[in-house]
């Protein structure tokens, strides 16, 4: 995982551990990819987000005209079209995750920078 893309994660699970009520702080953390699930629960078609060299937040979102949902997210925030919902990239990450079984089956991640599912 690059740098950035891991203080990209670091970040949005910051703001959103503030915002928990202390109740919740019980709880045993939920993972990013649940987080960012329940983020396209909030904001149908969120596809993920990663933050670049330069410390602009990429949202990726299927429906653009929800960019107004999310604008205040950071200083510099840039939209682009999604292809996938990150609850849909999320379900099917468990649905693949048995394949990690096979030979030669070493990888699943869900990567916000392509708006994709990765498996290697």
């Amino acid at each position: 995982m690059s740098k950035m893309r891991f203080l990209g994660r670091f970040l949005w699970l910051a703001a959103l551990l503030i915002a928990v009520p202390a109740a919740r702080a019980q709880e045993m953390p939920q993972t990013l990819d649940q987080e960012y699930a329940q983020m396209a629960v909030k904001v149908p078609g969120f596809g993920g987000l990663y933050l670049d060299e330069q410390g602009t937040t990429h949202v990726y979102l299927q429906d653009l005209s929800r960019a107004g949902d999310l604008q205040g997210l950071a200083d510099r925030v840039v939209f682009h079209q999604g292809d996938y919902n990150f609850g849909d990239l999320f379900a099917w990450k468990d649905l693949v995750r048995p394949q990690l079984a096979q030979p030669g089956a070493v990888y699943l991640d869900i990567d916000e920078q392509r708006n994709r599912l990765v498996f290697g």
